[in-house]
């Protein structure tokens, strides 16, 4: 079982941007101050994040509503590390009755390509047969299940795309 705690890991003067050039939107702000903590485990965890931030910039097309502000934010992300447990936990509290689940995943069995992947970046990761993923859907509740490759090319096998409906 793979567990351990962080009790800190701190962030200063870190500078974010973002642009969304279709949409003319750019976000630009600095993290002067950032906490990350958390107890991690293989099923479950909470990740806490305390920052302490500069807006310097929060543009939509073309107007800057936001220049040089102060915040603060506290954000508690929950992870799951159980995919058929994410997967469930979505259909049975996050959609809408008809709402639909659409997932991107890399990592899996018949991409070669994402095979050594593990050992390159030394982080435990699972993975699972394309088949496999199709049934956790189907498990978990949802109907009218679909999936395909993207970005499919003769170099990639491309990122398998699986979605499905709440009934």
């Amino acid at each position: 079982n793979f567990k351990f705690s962080l009790d800190q890991l701190t962030l200063k003067d870190f500078l974010f941007s973002y642009q969304n050039i279709p949409l003319r939107q750019e976000y630009n702000f600095t993290i002067s101050d950032s906490k990350l903590k958390g107890q991690f485990s293989n099923k479950e965890y909470d990740l806490n994040i305390l920052s302490s931030m500069l807006v310097n910039k929060f543009d939509l097309e073309g107007i800057n509503y936001i220049s040089s502000k102060n915040a603060n934010t506290e954000i508690i992300l929950q992870v799951i590390n159980d995919p058929f447990s994410l997967i469930k936990k979505v259909e049975e509290s996050w959609l809408k009755q008809n709402g639909r689940l659409i997932v991107g995943i890399d990592l899996y069995y018949e991409n070669k390509d994402s095979h050594s992947w593990e050992e390159k970046v030394e982080t435990p990761m699972l993975m699972l047969k394309e088949s496999e993923w199709i049934d956790m859907f189907h498990q978990a509740g949802l109907v009218q299940i679909e999936n395909w490759r993207a970005n499919q090319s003769k170099q990639w096998a491309g990122t398998l795309v699986l979605t499905g409906k709440k009934p």
